[in-house]
């Protein structure tokens, strides 16, 4: 439905119980999210037929309180009631009165990308001391095998989950690579170490999941500052290409210190040739403090279609003389379990040719040379079949994988959290 449609309706659905003219309807809603920089709020409201989902724009001299007291747009959060003046005759909101607790941290970067299925990509940057609003709508998954991570599963095979760091959490739960990385429980964060300068290798981090788009990455740095810190979509397949969104912290003017002042970059990374990359820059903001939410959209260079190849995650940091240390990673889309194997093919069977530690196909017991017999039920003829076939598989459910080993079959189970 178009927004103005929904606008229409909720006027309409409002009309009985309120007096029709010039002043505003009031309405009780939970607060979903808010976009301070385009002046609106995404709200969730009662109607007879169920819950419904709106977005409405703020008026710039529209009265806001929290619990009370004088307030500003920024400070509202995803998870506050509030009663909203809405202005039926200007289709905007006049006034806020919200109540709940707010929570706050230890002041973090939050680093926001959101890419859909077409190609359009919004990316923001601040600096904030308000916890990241955990509003996925969706039925909580057991990840009690991964301590400090949170999961929710929704509706069409969309999935959210969340990362933080502290005692009990492990790389090796998150990652099926990683160098120069570490977890400072005491710090309750990741960090990406500074590294040997005789060596060349990033400190970087690869996702178990892969994601399907359209995908949400919301990632909070505790510390940042010095050396560009990157979140890569990295295309699977090699057809499409890679998104790398980075963030540097820079001394810009004289007298501020590293971490007053960043730039932001986007590039677009396609591979025509081996080690030969085609980059294209999407978005270059030389210098900015964060002190107020900025929001950059652009398009990816890529053709006018449907993009429904999954991609990789990864953090990376190039060398410097300090850590990053990540308080938080959230990430939101149809996530994919990445197994963490090596295969190839040989008259029509495929092969298992690697095996990486700690991986979830290490979990599951499939060990080098195993034959994939079957997965999910059915048979792979090839290594591309055998990797659709696990493309399937949906966050939180189970692959069963049917190997033959020593000339007997056996059934091994591979799960998320397993």
């Amino acid at each position: 439905m178009k927004p103005t449609a929904i606008l229409l309706s909720l006027t309409l659905l409002l009309s009985a119980s309120f007096a029709k003219g010039a002043e505003p309807v009031t309405v009780q809603v939970t607060i979903q999210s808010v976009n301070a920089d385009a002046r609106q709020i995404l709200v969730r409201y009662e109607t007879r037929s169920g819950q419904k989902t709106i977005s409405l724009d703020v008026s710039r001299k529209a009265e806001i309180t929290i619990n009370g007291e004088k307030a500003t747009l920024g400070l509202l959060a995803g998870g506050l009631k509030a009663k909203v003046d809405y202005h039926k005759d200007l289709a905007i909101v006049t006034k806020i009165e919200a109540t709940g607790a707010i929570k706050l941290i230890d002041p973090v970067i939050r680093l926001s990308i959101q890419v859909n299925e077409f190609g359009d990509v919004a990316l923001s940057a601040c600096r904030t001391n308000k916890a990241a609003p955990e509003d996925f709508e969706g039925t909580a998954l057991d990840v009690s095998a991964m301590p400090g991570t949170k999961a929710w599963k929704g509706t069409d095979g969309q999935a959210c989950l969340v990362h933080a760091f502290g005692d009990g959490t492990e790389v090796s739960n998150l990652a099926w690579e990683s160098t120069n990385v570490s977890i400072d429980r005491g710090a309750k964060s990741l960090v990406l170490k500074p590294r040997d300068k005789t060596k060349k290798a990033l400190s970087r981090l690869s996702f178990f999941q892969r994601v399907r788009l359209p995908v949400t990455i919301v990632v909070d740095m505790a510390q940042h500052d010095s050396g560009p810190l990157a979140v890569k979509l990295i295309d699977m397949t090699g057809k499409w290409g890679t998104l790398y969104c980075e963030i540097n912290a820079k001394e810009s003017k004289v007298g501020e210190k590293l971490g007053e002042r960043f730039s932001v970059k986007a590039l677009w990374v396609e591979r025509d040739a081996p080690r030969k990359p085609k980059i294209t820059e999407l978005l270059n903001v030389g210098s900015t403090a964060l002190d107020e939410p900025s929001e950059q959209k652009f398009r990816l260079p890529v053709p006018n279609a449907k993009i429904d190849q999954p991609f990789g995650i990864e953090l990376a940091k190039a060398f410097d003389d300090r850590p990053t240390a990540i308080t938080r990673i959230e990430v939101r889309g149809q996530l994919i379990p990445m197994l963490g194997i090596g295969l190839k093919e040989q008259e029509n069977a495929v092969f298992v040719k690697q095996v990486f530690p700690h991986g979830l196909a290490d979990r599951a017991g499939i060990k080098e040379g195993d034959i994939l017999r079957k997965i999910n039920g059915q048979q792979p003829r090839s290594v591309a079949e055998a990797l659709d076939l696990f493309g399937q598989a949906r966050f939180g459910q189970e692959v069963r994988i049917l190997v033959e080993r020593a000339g007997k079959t056996k059934t091994l189970r591979a799960g998320v959290f397993d």
